[in-house]
């Protein structure tokens, strides 16, 4: 175990490396490859200009839907278990979740969204309460990809085994937590059961689980369906479900920042294997890798606002009250 670990680290910390060097050899003038390179980013850059820019517009927006709708999950499932959260409180914490993993690797996000979460929480084991939350989120997600890449797999650029291991692991999920569930134990990490034990009784509770990240997998196809439509590709719904379980396929193993990078590689590959010409799928790739991260800046940025600015706004209110003198004794 404590090899695996050291490996993982090195690997962690050469990647940065690598790409660093890499970064080198295409600042190198002399380099045809390099020279090669830089010239279809810049050409991919220039495609840029020539998309519908209301589309593109409309992209990010609904990817901002998409953000919503896994907070509301989120919310959902922490109401079930008495949490009060409303849906502007949800949105903000999980933006900034979101924020985190758009600006940092390893995908520490999750971390920051469960402790922001776990701050609703007011009983014993409120972290293990909120983590339970995620793991609800996360098997709900795994059944939903299943179906996005087992529809992406009939085109057949996609493999379909992966569908049948993201349907797996979300089952392997739920039935773990209904036998844990039968088990009586006492303890602090119990509580990680708590989303399960309150969605198990509250099936209207899980119905608006399971709808609103269904509603985030499908706000994120409709945001590249129109991001296919801003730059002309045919079948643009086929196109967005294609994307979509690329891009999801290539997070699994999130190495940059954010999987900017990936996000882009993955959206190139897609719209080349659906039939546009490379030039469109690398400009395709570069605007939604963009968009992205800003329409996660700036939600994250908003909800990093809405979370401080009470607090802030606290501080002012005693900073100004003006000191109240005593009064005078009387004789």
């Amino acid at each position: 175990m404590g090899d695996h670990l050291r490996i993982r680290h090195a690997a962690a910390l050469g990647l940065p490396f690598a790409a660093l060097c890499l970064l080198a050899v295409l600042l190198l003038p002399e380099e045809a490859l390099a020279a090669e390179v830089r010239r279809g980013l810049r050409s991919g850059f220039d495609g840029i200009a020539l998309a519908d820019g209301r589309w593109l517009v409309v992209t990010g927006l609904l990817l901002a839907g998409a953000l919503t709708g896994s907070a509301l999950a989120w919310r959902a499932a922490l109401r079930a278990c008495g949490t009060r959260c409303s849906c502007v409180d949800a949105v903000a914490r999980y933006s900034v979740g979101s924020l985190a993993n758009a600006v940092l690797p390893a995908r520490v996000g999750g971390v920051i969204r469960i402790a922001l979460f776990s701050r609703l929480v007011h009983a014993e084991g409120a972290v293990w309460t909120t983590g339970g939350t995620a793991a609800v989120a996360g098997i709900v997600r795994s059944l939903w990809l299943g179906v996005l890449v087992a529809l992406a797999s009939t085109t057949g650029v996609l493999p379909r085994w992966p569908a049948y291991v993201l349907v797996a692991v979300g089952c392997l999920g739920i039935a773990v937590a209904r036998a844990a569930l039968r088990t009586r134990f006492r303890a602090r990490a119990a509580h990680v059961l708590d989303a399960f034990g309150a969605l198990y009784a509250r099936p209207r509770a899980a119905a608006t689980v399971t709808l609103s990240i269904g509603f985030s997998i499908a706000a994120r196809v409709a945001a590249a369906s129109t991001l296919a439509l801003a730059f002309g590709v045919e079948r643009p719904l086929a196109a967005g479900v294609l994307v979509v379980g690329a891009i999801e396929l290539a997070a699994i193993l999130p190495i940059s920042p954010g999987g900017a990078g990936m996000t882009g590689g993955a959206v190139a590959f897609a719209l080349t294997a659906h039939g546009a010409s490379g030039a469109v799928a690398l400009s395709a790739g570069i605007a939604l890798a963009g968009i992205e991260t800003a329409t996660t800046v700036v939600v994250g940025g908003l909800g990093a606002a809405a979370l401080t600015l009470p607090a802030l706004m606290r501080w002012a209110g005693v900073a100004r009250a003006p000191a109240v003198a005593p009064l005078p004794a009387k004789d």
